[in-house]
């Protein structure tokens, strides 16, 4: 009878460890803010639409926003996806934000803003554009040089202008772009900015801008892509290959909430695991929990053919 009892208790205690060690591997991870950001490997296209399909293939992980220098607004995390191929990488981030504001025609207006940072430091690292030599790479979204307008009478009508004696000259009219300021051009057609940063104040223009953007505004929330194809990569840029392991950390702007510069909703770095091709990281709590089951089965299909037909459990034991 003991022996019998020690065959089926045995399996369930092995299923409960296995299962308990599983529970403890997602909390601890929970605990200590061990959100890691996978890249799902596509055969398709590198998307850069929002509503691209390819997104579903991704895990999507929720990240908390901190206030930086403001108030907190209705901005509580950052839903984060990221895929890849053969040509790049693209990472898509969403968040709350109520009102959509895209124009900044007067001091007191400012655009919603999003940016990601990426290093290859995985070690500790402050989350303030790097620190010396550990430099990080910032892909800077604004709503305005996507969706705004640089045309004064798209978002005044009724504006008159009587005359301006250098009316005509490109340096009077739009000094910025003409001089070559990479904010007033577009950044060669994107409205994301690549700077790079080794600590607080020393944030520069990438000399290469090689990240393109797409994004939508709808149901209270921005949905921005953000996409770098191995191609444009500088010699001196954030390594996006397959096998890559970078940290990566989000920002968000709220132009209703008057933020700028400094003042922004950020989260901490989170890992972003570029894997191979094929395959599924898993881990050994849960290679555990899945013998465990496999044992149990195995153990209670053995018991119910050995079982005498006629004669109770009960009766046997």
């Amino acid at each position: 009878m003991t022996r019998r009892l020690s065959t089926r208790v045995i399996p369930w205690l092995a299923l409960l460890l296995a299962l308990g060690l599983f529970l403890l591997e997602v909390n601890v991870g929970n605990a200590i803010g061990g959100v890691s950001l996978q890249a799902a490997f596509i055969e398709g296209d590198l998307p850069k639409d929002t509503a691209d399909p390819a997104w579903t293939e991704a895990r999507p992980v929720r990240i908390p926003l901190s206030a930086v220098g403001t108030l907190p607004t209705t901005a509580r995390d950052v839903t984060a996806r990221a895929v890849r191929n053969r040509d790049g990488v693209a990472i898509r981030m969403e968040w709350d934000d109520a009102t959509r504001d895209q124009y900044t025609y007067g001091p007191e207006s400012f655009s919603d803003a999003a940016a990601i940072q990426l290093t290859e430091y995985t070690g500790d690292l402050s989350v303030c554009m790097g620190q010396g030599d550990k430099v990080t790479h910032l892909w800077h979204w604004v709503a305005e040089r996507e969706h705004g307008s640089r045309d004064p009478e798209k978002v005044f009508p009724n504006l008159h202008v009587d005359n301006y004696p250098m009316g005509g000259d490109p340096l009077f009219d739009n000094p910025a772009a003409t001089v070559g300021n990479v904010r007033a051009t577009g950044q060669n057609g994107s409205p994301v900015e690549h700077l790079v940063g080794g600590g607080p104040g020393s944030v520069t223009t990438h000399p290469v801008q090689n990240v393109n953007s797409g994004s939508t505004w709808g149901n209270d929330r921005w949905a921005v892509v953000f996409q770098r194809l191995h191609r444009d990569a500088s010699a001196d840029d954030v390594p996006l290959e397959e096998g890559k392991v970078l940290q990566v950390a989000f920002a968000v702007w709220d132009g209703a909430a008057q933020h700028r510069d400094g003042k922004k909703l950020a989260t901490s770095w989170a890992p972003l695991e570029l894997g191979p091709e094929r395959g599924i990281p898993i881990s050994p709590s849960i290679i555990l929990l899945t013998l465990a089951l496999f044992g149990v089965f195995v153990l209670m299909v053995a018991g119910f053919k050995q079982r005498p037909s006629g004669v109770p459990a009960a009766a046997r034991d």
